[in-house]
């Protein structure tokens, strides 16, 4: 059984996490972190952590499991491109969304041409569908090799 770890775990997307854990048979909740916690004094308790925090802590914690061989899902959104490029520098897993206001998740593909363009849209309307996401990835990427992958990977599309 994947042992998982949760940062930001005290925020929205940090609770529905928790909840998640707690409704999958194939993952342990290990630990929560959030502001102030130290991930350091907990590196024994989890095989994965599932990060939905800010871009500062995202990248402390990557440096932390980095150090210590810790995998992990990175659920975070909102970083710079030189820190996505330090995310694939540390060879983690990450995938991304584009939230404001009270949307969860709006995810659009827009095809552009001359005079018109056709437009594909999946609006999420619950956090549980990230975070059983992130469980999952969580408990695929446990015994993978360390290396950059994305949910088409978890997913085997």
């Amino acid at each position: 059984m994947t042992r998982v770890a949760i940062n930001g775990s005290k925020g929205k997307m940090g609770q529905t996490l928790l909840e998640a854990v707690n409704l999958n048979t194939n993952v342990t909740l290990g630990a929560g972190f959030d502001k102030g916690d130290s991930l350091n004094d907990s590196l024994q308790y989890f095989d994965v952590l599932i990060d939905f925090s800010r871009p500062e802590a995202s990248l402390k914690a990557i440096s932390i499991c980095k150090n210590s061989g810790k995998a992990m899902v990175i659920g975070t959104t909102g970083f710079s491109d030189d820190e996505l490029e330090e995310i694939k520098q540390a060879s983690t897993i990450g995938f991304s969304s584009i939230r404001g206001g009270d949307v969860v998740g709006d995810h659009t593909v827009t095809f552009f041409m001359d005079g018109e363009r056709v437009e594909i849209t999946h609006k999420a309307s619950s956090r549980m569908i990230y975070a059983n996401g992130a469980v999952r990835a969580a408990n695929w990427i446990h015994d993978k090799p360390s290396g950059l992958y994305s949910m088409q990977d978890v997913l085997e599309l």
